[in-house]
């Protein structure tokens, strides 16, 4: 463990809850805002994350692969990170930042949204999109699964209050998560959408 030193007293590096390192920056501008942008403010934020004496984080969605191997290689100083990649949603969810003129691809995969080329979300519908997208976020070094499971402050499109994914479409992100022996994490803005996901997420 690391220890910061202040005069005689040591301090253990703290581990924060789960954060959004890219945050306000981009989650409600993703289209507007050049993605170099979004990634240089998130290595800004990492430092200033370090600063304020947190050595590690869990970080709860987003394009942060790029970042934690910076830090992980010493191109940058920030604290360790433990990412979920693209967070998890379906079509007019709390992660569907794409413009109302985007269409869905129906799952083939032909016609990714900018949101799911810079790796901000996955936009999925059904058990069998969710678990390849579960997969994918897996692949790519996920050490969690972000889903998007219920309405939320930030969304363009959907209501507070809403209850999103399906149980079943919830399950399927958790076998394929618990097939890796990685956890999956829900996110509800609204507490009785957690429901259906308290026995099988964490």
């Amino acid at each position: 463990m690391t220890l910061f030193a202040i005069g005689d007293l040591h301090l253990p590096g703290g581990e924060e809850k789960p954060m959004d390192i890219f945050g306000d920056k981009w989650a409600n501008h993703v289209e507007r805002l050049r993605e170099s942008f979004s990634h240089l403010t998130a290595g800004q934020e990492a430092g200033a994350t370090l600063l304020r004496g947190f050595t590690t984080i869990r970080d709860a969605g987003g394009p942060v692969f790029g970042l934690k191997r910076a830090i992980d290689t010493g191109v940058l100083q920030g604290p360790r990170i433990y990412p979920s990649g693209a967070m998890i949603s379906q079509t007019s969810g709390h992660g569907d930042f794409r413009m109302i003129y985007e269409h869905g691809h129906a799952g083939c995969g032909c016609e990714m949204a900018h949101v799911e080329e810079i790796g901000a979300s996955r936009i999925v519908d059904g058990p069998d999109a969710v678990t390849a997208a579960t997969r994918e976020n897996l692949k790519q070094g996920a050490s969690q699964i972000k889903l998007m499971t219920g309405g939320g402050a930030a969304s363009l499109y959907d209501p507070l209050d809403v209850t999103e994914f399906f149980e079943e479409e919830i399950r399927a992100a958790v076998r394929a998560a618990e097939a890796e022996e990685e956890p999956a994490e829900a996110e509800d803005e609204a507490a009785e959408e957690a429901a259906p996901a308290e026995d099988t997420a964490e």
